[in-house]
């Protein structure tokens, strides 16, 4: 997508915008399914369970302009040594063009009476946003480097 995308936009006046919602997703999915080391007795398994949202790119009065807006659900496996695994979801919403100490991000236990009191609290004190963060900033720099 070029600052002046096409012969009837003059001097870029004119407002044109490309959807990039399918690509977004897909590379949402790919970067937030992964495992993580929390510590060397602690893992994370993630996947993607569900990324609604749109991504988009547009150029008004010659500027380029990114976008996106979205709702990501993922479900975690937390794995302690010598314990029983942990099924929990995190979400981030939003997950939008704004800082990323705005993006808001939940971890919650499935069922939590399932599990001894001292493994939720266990996870739910490992299972921060930081591991989660990192992918998406590098997925925020590769939209902004995407083009077509």
């Amino acid at each position: 997508m070029m600052a002046s995308p096409s012969a009837h936009n003059i001097n870029g006046w004119h407002w044109s915008e490309k959807d990039f919602t399918e690509w977004a997703i897909a590379e949402v999915k790919k970067r937030l399914t992964f495992q993580h080391t929390l510590s060397g007795t602690e893992v994370i398994d993630v996947s993607v369970t569900e990324a609604k949202g749109e991504a988009f790119k547009n150029v008004r009065k010659g500027k380029l302009r990114s976008s996106y807006d979205f709702k990501i659900k993922m479900n975690v496996t937390y794995k302690a040594a010598g314990k029983d695994p942990l099924e929990g979801t995190a979400v981030f919403e939003p997950f939008c063009d704004t800082e990323p100490e705005d993006w808001e991000f939940v971890f919650k236990v499935t069922d939590p009476a399932k599990y001894e009191s001292s493994l939720v609290a266990e996870a739910k004190k490992a299972v921060t946003s930081t591991p989660f963060l990192e992918r998406m900033r590098e997925w925020c720099k590769v939209y902004e480097e995407t083009m077509d």
